[in-house]
């Protein structure tokens, strides 16, 4: 991964504490924040990675394997993402299974979603999605989304292709 150059975030954090008004420590703790979500954006688009805009998850679309806990039980979830385009919307197909290791259990999961096309866009193998979009506790899994039931979250241990 390419490495942010921390020299040039501290430049440019004080050339933008130089445009505010205020008191100098406030406008630099405004400036460094601004600066390194600027310094961030430049490398993910140098290295590929999608930008979400406010508002918006996203799903990759391909092969998943992703262990979490939730509800005090590990979970690794081996799917397949796959997105046709329709006329009116995306079909939003997630196929694999899920193991439970806490007793073993496999579970198959093979479930479809249907995104309306002006609440979604694919984008670099990527499909993204409002946050307002439903999607089925697995997807929302997939799609980084670990708060679950508004008290209960999610873990996520480890990510892989």
């Amino acid at each position: 991964m390419k490495k942010i150059n921390v020299r040039q975030v501290m430049k440019r954090a004080v050339e933008l504490a130089k445009t505010m008004i205020g008191d100098w420590v406030a406008r630099m703790a405004l400036a460094l924040r601004q600066a390194w979500k600027e310094a961030k954006a430049v490398v993910a688009n140098e290295i590929g990675a999608i930008q979400l805009g406010e508002g918006e998850k996203a799903l990759k679309i391909g092969k998943h394997v992703v262990t979490f806990e939730y509800l005090s039980k590990t979970y690794t979830l081996d799917v397949d993402v796959k997105v046709q385009t329709k006329k009116k919307e995306y079909v939003v197909q997630i196929v694999g299974n899920r193991l439970n290791h806490t007793n073993g259990n496999a579970t198959e999961i093979n479930f479809t979603h249907f995104i309306p096309l002006g609440k979604a866009r694919i984008e670099n193998n990527h499909i993204i999605m409002a946050d307002d979009v439903r999607l089925n506790v697995n997807a929302r899994i997939l799609a980084g989304d670990v708060s679950m039931y508004g008290h209960e979250k999610a873990k996520i241990i480890k990510k892989g292709e």
